[in-house]
C-alpha cells in the first residue's frame, strides 16, 4: 500500500512539473528602473545603446526590430532530451535559462546573462546554478551551487549548442528550436 501511495505521490509530482513546464509565465511586476535603456540603430547600421534617466522617444524608424538584432537566431525556446534553454533580450544582452529534469523530485537551472560576440553568446563567470527539489508535500526547496559559472552557446547547423566551460554540463549537447507558439 506504501508503495502505491509513493508511485502516486511522483506520478502527481511529475505531471504537475510538465503541466508547469507548459503553462505561460504571468507577467511580473518590475520595480521602476533607476535609468532607461534604448538600442537604436545609427545612420550606418551599427547598434547604437543610449541611457537617460527618463524614458526616451524615439522615433519609430529608429526602432531596431528583433530580427534585425545581432545574435537573435538564439532567442526562443529550445529542447534537448531532458534539458530545456530559453534565450531572451535583457537589456543591452541575452537572459538564458537551462532547465535540467533530474526527476520527478529534482531539477537544475542554470542562469546566465550573455552578450553576443558576433559569433557566439558569451558570459565570462557571473552564471548561476540552482538545485531545486520537492518535497512529497510538493514544497519546493532551492540551493544555489554556484555563482561563478562561465558558458558559450553556439549556433551549429540551425541548432543551440551549450558549451558550461564551470563543469562541462551537457557538453556539447545540441538543441532544436521549438515552434513558436501564437495565441
Amino acid at each position: 500500500m506504501k508503495l502505491k501511495k509513493v508511485f502516486a505521490t511522483a506520478l502527481v509530482a511529475s505531471m504537475v512539473l510538465a503541466l508547469a513546464a507548459c503553462a505561460k509565465p504571468e507577467a511580473e511586476t518590475l520595480a521602476e528602473p533607476e535609468s532607461y535603456v534604448t538600442v537604436i540603430a545609427s545612420e550606418n547600421g551599427e547598434e547604437v545603446v543610449e541611457t537617460s534617466e527618463e524614458e526616451s522617444e524615439v522615433e519609430e524608424d529608429e526602432i531596431v526590430e528583433m530580427d534585425d538584432f545581432e545574435g537573435s537566431e538564439f532567442l526562443g525556446n529550445w529542447e534537448c532530451e531532458r534539458a530545456s534553454i530559453s534565450v531572451e533580450i535583457e537589456s543591452v544582452g541575452f537572459a538564458v535559462n537551462v532547465h535540467w529534469g533530474s526527476s520527478a523530485f529534482e531539477s537544475t537551472v542554470w542562469t546566465y546573462y550573455c552578450l553576443y560576440d558576433g559569433e557566439k553568446l558569451v558570459n565570462h563567470g557571473d552564471g548561476v546554478k540552482t538545485n531545486i527539489t520537492f518535497d512529497e508535500e510538493g514544497n519546493e526547496s532551492d540551493e544555489v551551487v554556484y555563482e561563478d559559472g562561465a558558458v558559450t552557446f553556439t549556433m551549429e547547423d540551425g541548432k543551440l549548442v551549450w558549451n558550461d566551460e564551470k563543469e562541462n554540463a551537457g557538453e556539447g549537447m545540441a538543441f532544436e528550436k521549438l515552434p513558436e507558439v501564437t495565441e
